[in-house]
């Protein structure tokens, strides 16, 4: 079935490394939120799911990394979208 939501809901997203399931894709598409935030454990991910959002009308206003695990080499990026 599909979700429904409030058009002024802000959804959030914690995606595993390999990103979205295109089954999510296809929900956040269809979704008349007006804004998402979307967590990113492998930014490379976070770049292949931004392509398939601005698609369907999601913008990337604004990104910022966070060094959660300073001692490795990984990186979480928290990115916000919105929807007109």
């Amino acid at each position: 079935g599909s979700l429904t939501i409030p058009p002024e809901a802000t959804v959030i997203v914690d995606p595993p490394r390999g990103g979205l399931h295109r089954h999510a894709l296809t929900t956040l598409k269809e979704l008349r939120a007006k804004r998402l935030i979307y967590i990113a454990c492998k930014p490379v991910s976070l770049i292949r799911d931004a392509t398939e959002l601005k698609n369907t009308g999601w913008t990337l206003e604004t990104w910022s990394a966070v060094d959660l695990f300073p001692q490795t080499g990984h990186v979480e990026v928290v990115a916000l979208f919105t929807k007109p």
